[in-house]
């Protein structure tokens, strides 16, 4: 686990994602962690959340929750080629699934070294 991003306070519970690698104890395969506490003291550990892609891995980046009740997270999508964009992903579960937009990326400058968005509202 490394780069804690996400904290959101949604449903009742607090939902923490992080940088975290699936595949085992080494750094790789960055994908994100997700676990939930009701009071900032006592953490359940959930299934990865949004999981690399062949191509792809997920970096940090932020969560929001919307006025629909969904919540968005703004990643950073670090590909093969060592470029890096920002991209999207809505959950409507509560934050416990996640849709990559199909858009995605949505911002992209073609450059390294773009990464970590910050998003509050």
């Amino acid at each position: 686990m490394n780069d804690p991003n996400g904290l959101v306070h949604h449903g009742g519970l607090w939902h923490l994602y992080f940088q975290h690698n699936p595949e085992g104890p080494d750094w790789g395969h960055m994908s994100w962690g997700h676990a939930t506490s009701p009071d900032l003291e006592h953490w359940t550990e959930h299934p990865v959340a949004l999981r690399y892609r062949d191509g792809e891995q997920v970096y940090s980046g932020s969560v929001v929750a919307t006025d629909d009740g969904s919540l968005t997270a703004y990643y950073t999508s670090a590909y093969d080629d060592e470029h890096q964009a920002q991209s999207r992903a809505t959950s409507t579960d509560g934050g416990f699934t996640w849709v990559r937009d199909p858009g995605n990326p949505v911002l992209d400058r073609g450059t390294t070294a773009f990464r970590d968005p910050k998003v509050f509202r």
